[in-house]
């Protein structure tokens, strides 16, 4: 499956808007999200409230260790972030044959598979926790 960076750069937007609205139940400020996200973190990640806006708009993509711990602090789903617009179904249904359900929070090899092929493709942006 080939990814468009565009297109998973919107679609992990819609995702983390998602999981936000689910979690916060009202729309934070990016700086409250970034001060969120460093305390879930144990203060062991940077963020500011730049790089968030950026993933809310869908102009930046979070490295591999931010995404890992959306998916814990938030419940961010990675296989919606991954899917082929055009191929939504068929990618569902493909992903259900292959493997049982992952248990919640869990990401599957294929995911990232996935999104190693992604992030590779990306360029760095050595700043805080993103690539553009």
């Amino acid at each position: 499956m080939t990814l468009n960076i565009g297109v998973v750069k919107r679609q992990f937007a819609q995702e983390f808007e998602r999981a936000l609205d689910a979690t916060y139940r009202f729309r934070p400020s990016n700086e409250q999200l970034a001060r969120d996200f460093v305390v879930f973190s144990k203060y062991s990640i940077k963020l500011n409230r730049e790089t968030v806006r950026k993933w809310r708009n869908g102009t930046a993509f979070p490295d591999l260790e931010y995404l890992v711990r959306m998916i814990d602090w938030v419940g961010l789903d990675v296989s919606k972030v991954f899917q082929n617009e055009n191929q939504k179904d068929v990618a569902t249904a493909s992903m259900n044959r292959l493997s049982q359900p992952a248990p919640k929070k869990q990401i599957s090899v294929k995911q990232i598979d996935l999104l190693m092929q992604f992030l590779n493709e990306l360029p760095r942006d050595e700043d805080q926790g993103s690539v553009h």
